[in-house]
């Protein structure tokens, strides 16, 4: 019976959003899951962080022509530069470094 996948897990269920009217009417806080279960819990937290990450980034892309994007590219390939976002923040960080000294 030492099969992992059926292995009962006690877990916080505060790691879980319990909305907080559950935890203070007292009812209890931990429950038993199975290993499985708690695999999914982590994916589920993992993406939903990772998406939100997602959302909070603002990209070039979003702003520029494609012709103009697709230029920056090939600059930035022929200048070493890995991606085209770091050679992009480095022209503009030069262009505005007088006016920040000021």
């Amino acid at each position: 019976m030492s099969d992992k996948s059926n292995q009962c897990v006690s877990l916080n269920f505060s790691l879980l959003s319990l909305p907080f009217k559950e935890i203070t009417k007292g009812k209890s806080t931990k429950r038993l899951y199975l290993k499985s279960d708690l695999e999914i819990f982590k994916e589920r937290i993992e993406n939903r962080s990772k998406e939100e990450s997602k959302e909070k980034k603002q990209h070039l892309s979003l702003y520029l022509d494609e012709k103009v994007l697709e230029a920056i590219k090939k600059k930035a390939a022929k200048k070493g530069y890995n991606g085209y976002k770091i050679f992009a923040e480095d022209i503009l960080s030069a262009e505005v470094k007088e006016d920040i000294e000021e």
